[in-house]
C-alpha cells in the first residue's frame, strides 16, 4: 500500500518540460494542473510514455510498449473525440485519457493510475496545455467497449 501510495504522489510533484529522443515523434503533451510534464513519444517500432518532474531529470515514471502491444481505444464523431492508452507500469496500469472537442477550442486529457481497477489517482493536464498528434500513432486503434476504465 506504501509502495502505491508514493507512485501515486510522484505524478502530484512541480516540475518542468520532457522532450522526445532524436527517433521519436512526439504524440502527447502536456503540463499538469501541478506543474509536472506528461509526454508520449512514438519511435518506430514501440511508444514511449514519461513522467517528469522537471527538464533534463531521469523520467519518475516512464513505461515503453510496442507497437502491437499498445492497448489504444476510443471512438468519435463529427463534433467529439476520445482516445484512451493504456501503459502498463509494473502492477499498476497508466490509462492516458485524451478528449477532443473538434467546434471548439480544446482537447482536454487526464491520466488515470489504476492499480487493478481500483484508481489510485487522477492527474489533470492544465488547460490549453494539451498537445496531441493522434496520426503520429502507430497502433492499431480499437474501439472502447468497456466504460470501466
Amino acid at each position: 500500500m506504501l509502495a502505491r501510495t508514493l507512485i501515486a504522489i510522484a505524478f502530484l510533484l512541480p516540475g518542468s518540460a520532457l522532450a522526445c529522443g532524436s527517433t521519436e515523434q512526439l504524440a502527447f503533451s502536456c503540463t499538469t494542473t501541478r506543474g509536472t510534464f506528461i509526454e508520449v513519444c512514438q519511435a518506430p517500432s514501440s511508444i514511449h510514455f514519461s513522467w517528469r518532474k522537471k527538464k533534463g531529470q531521469k523520467p519518475e515514471v516512464e513505461s515503453r510498449v510496442s507497437n502491437s502491444s499498445l492497448l489504444w481505444t476510443g471512438e468519435g464523431d463529427s463534433q467529439l473525440g476520445s482516445d484512451d492508452l493504456f501503459f502498463p507500469h509494473g502492477k499498476l496500469k497508466l490509462n492516458l485519457s485524451i478528449t477532443s472537442n473538434y467546434h471548439e477550442d480544446g482537447t482536454s486529457a487526464d491520466l488515470f493510475v489504476f492499480d487493478g481497477y481500483q484508481r489510485l489517482s487522477t492527474i489533470r493536464c492544465e488547460s490549453g496545455t494539451v498537445n496531441f498528434a493522434r496520426d503520429v500513432i502507430k497502433a492499431n486503434r480499437g474501439i472502447n467497449r468497456d466504460n470501466s476504465h
